[in-house]
């Protein structure tokens, strides 16, 4: 791992610690371009199209699997590869379903965006349930994902 990635990893860490303190006046159009960026990412997911997810991410973005520290892209090319990998094997077909998302505009070019997702198969079966945290940040007037938390188990 890169001392880049360590950073990215360490202010995603801080960000999350530090928001409960940090008063911010919350935007409501932050928060809906926050809330968008789950609505968008779920459709590009159930429409198998991993390529339609990258505007989504920034080219600094990390994905880590939030069960066990796995890192598994540094960049964005490698978060869209790994969901283009996914959807042509094991999730074929799959869909997610999304819960509320719960948003946090922490300053005015960095949000955090948590929900719980339900993973189906291509029969309608429950596959997995799970939740995400997309930590996101400003560029220009664009929200973008700079960091992916994803965890999930199968179904009880």
């Amino acid at each position: 791992m890169t001392s880049r990635h360590v950073c990215t990893i360490r202010v995603a860490t801080a960000l999350l610690w530090i928001a409960p303190a940090i008063a911010v006046a919350q935007s409501p159009s932050d928060e809906r371009a926050l809330t968008q960026l789950v609505e968008r990412w779920a459709i590009a997911r159930n429409a198998n199209d991993a390529e339609a997810m990258r505007p989504l991410f920034d080219a600094q973005v990390d994905q880590i699997r939030a069960t066990d520290g796995r890192v598994i892209a540094t960049d964005q090319d490698g978060v869209v590869r790994w969901f283009d990998t996914g959807l042509k094997s094991d999730g074929k077909g799959s869909t997610v379903r999304v819960g509320t998302p719960r948003v946090r505009v922490l300053s005015a070019d960095a949000g955090l965006v948590d929900y719980a997702f339900t993973l189906q198969g291509a029969d309608g079966a429950v596959t997995a349930n799970g939740h995400a945290t997309f930590v996101c940040i400003k560029r220009g007037a664009n929200w973008k994902v700079i960091a992916l938390r994803f965890a999930s188990a199968p179904p009880a």
